[in-house]
């Protein structure tokens, strides 16, 4: 049989008082944070567009997106088209992609840019 403690009030006697402020911290930690995520992803994103990985990258991109079959891609070819400074989201939404770009078999060491991207 399981019993559960059962309380018929909160008091200022019982209320835990440890566990309510390291609640507390936590809360206050994650929107403190959160909100420098921000400031890094822009950071982020204008270093990328003012670097020549743009360049390299857009139409490798494009060419990946003509590969995939999903509307999705097909969906992202097209907002790439009128938007190429949707490149950086883009991209850092698409695992996939990322993966194979980290993985070398985007820009091959073969290939004349790879130095340059590298």
């Amino acid at each position: 049989m399981l019993i559960l403690p059962h309380q018929n009030g909160l008091s200022l006697r019982s209320l835990p008082m440890a566990t309510l402020c390291l609640a507390l911290i936590c809360i206050g930690v994650f929107f403190t944070m959160q909100h420098a995520d921000d400031t890094i992803v822009a950071r982020a994103r204008q270093t990328y567009e003012a670097s020549s990985l743009p360049s390299i990258e857009l139409p490798r991109y494009r060419a990946w997106l003509a590969q995939q079959s999903s509307a999705q891609a097909q969906e992202t070819l097209v907002r790439l088209q009128r938007k190429p400074k949707d490149l950086f989201p883009a991209i850092e939404s698409d695992p996939r992609f990322r993966e194979a770009l980290h993985d070398l078999r985007v820009v091959t060491p073969t290939d004349i840019e790879f130095e340059r991207w590298k």
